[in-house]
């Protein structure tokens, strides 16, 4: 059974990757969770079909969490974050 996470409203930045960022391993697909309500998306001009699907459901998980108050606070807490 799957249970779809609720949350607010959050504004999705798509955004081309910057060429000095380092990109590899991440199939030219790279976001972050600015807070609960942000989350930037970067694309490179080849990236993998398939991964931002993932990666933005990922993101998703992780500002739903922050709007709960449920982030982090240690380095063990960001490996159970992250691996949410």
């Amino acid at each position: 059974m799957i249970k779809i996470f609720e949350g607010g409203d959050i504004t999705v930045y798509i955004l081309p990757v910057n060429p000095e960022a380092t990109m590899k391993g991440m199939g030219g697909f790279a976001a972050w969770t600015l807070d609960d309500n942000v989350i930037l998306l970067m694309l490179a001009p080849s990236y993998q079909v398939g991964r931002q699907s993932y990666t933005t459901a990922h993101e998703y998980h992780h500002s739903v969490l922050m709007e709960a108050g449920l982030g982090y606070d240690s380095l063990l807490d960001f490996v159970v974050f992250e691996g949410s």
